[in-house]
């Protein structure tokens, strides 16, 4: 056999068994798990069951929920990251898991990058910075003066060292170079309760569980950390229009285990962000402060990198660490 023959045949062969799975893939064919690394009840796990059961709907299948809690988000990764790679067990990354964990973790037990396989962001939820009626400043460019004169005399809680509203404070900060002081609380509950009483001089909290102060006058709201403004709240300025660039939120986005045929990455891509796309879903969405974000699997692979890096500078200013 002629040796250009005996090539066209070699490589006839070896792309065949790829063909035919493109070809006759009937994915998917049973049903899904769904790691959710929160317990029931939090928005984690609500994004999850909302967007998770409506797309397995859509693709005549079920979607079991697999909520599994602890280390900042890395346990569940860890489980998510050893199973098969053949498209049926999803993941909710957060920026706990693909953004701030590798920097305050030893070990993870997985690698966020090497490991996964992303599909889409599914919601991103600003922060809104808040401060009690008794704070003198009534608008960003007051509160920073305030601040600048006053070096360590605010006071802001969080729900805890490391998390969202701790490092939403630390990106204040390093944007316009004051000094705040970080009062860190098991949650919060007692965040809310110290603020409204005007104990502390305020905080960042999120739109759906925060504003209530604001209606009564107890709270005011200076800005959000989003690059534009809330739709349900126009009057509030945005970050990024006094410091160009300005983001930072909370953000959920799904991933599965990396190695998984791309058609199927791709098939999940579009199922997920049909879902997003439907006004239902994105009333329900906005009912729990959050908005609908959906991309590409590159483009989401890009948002981690991009997240991972703003998060080394952010966790090395917060002095944060894992007890």
């Amino acid at each position: 056999m002629h040796w250009l023959t005996r090539t066209v045949l070699s490589v006839t062969l070896s792309i065949a068994p790829t063909l035919a799975l493109a070809q006759s893939d009937d994915f998917p064919s049973k049903p899904f798990r769904f790691i959710i690394p929160y317990p029931p009840g939090g928005i984690t796990d609500t994004v999850g069951r909302l967007v998770g059961q409506k797309v397995a709907q859509d693709f005549g299948q079920t979607m079991v929920i697999d909520n599994r809690p602890g280390a900042g988000g890395n346990i569940g990764a860890q489980l998510a990251a050893k199973a098969p790679a053949d498209g049926y067990t999803l993941f909710m990354g957060f920026p706990g898991t693909h953004g701030i964990n590798v920097h305050m973790y030893k070990d993870m037990g997985y690698d966020p990058i090497r490991d996964f396989q992303p599909i889409s962001l599914l919601v991103t939820s600003p922060m809104v910075l808040l401060l009690h009626s008794s704070v003198s400043a009534n608008n960003l460019q007051e509160l920073i003066a305030y601040a600048k004169a006053n070096p360590g005399k605010l006071n802001f809680g969080s729900s805890g060292s490391g998390g969202a509203s701790h490092f939403a404070l630390v990106s204040f900060q390093l944007a316009a170079g004051v000094d705040i002081t970080h009062v860190p609380y098991k949650g919060t509950a007692g965040v809310e309760t110290d603020v409204m009483g005007g104990r502390l001089s305020g905080h960042f909290g999120s739109e759906i569980s925060s504003m209530g102060g604001v209606k009564t006058g107890v709270k005011k709201a200076i800005a959000v950390t989003s690059t534009k403004r809330l739709k349900n709240y126009p009057s509030i300025p945005a970050l990024a229009e006094t410091f160009p660039g300005f983001e930072y939120g909370t953000w959920l986005g799904l991933l599965t285990p990396s190695g998984v045929p791309a058609q199927r990455v791709e098939k999940l891509n579009r199922g997920f962000r049909k879902v997003l796309e439907e006004p239902e879903m994105q009333r329900r969405f906005a009912e729990n402060g959050v908005d609908a974000a959906g991309n590409t699997p590159k483009e989401f692979a890009d948002f981690i990198a991009a997240e991972t890096r703003k998060f080394a500078a952010i966790v090395k200013a917060s002095g944060a660490k894992v007890e």
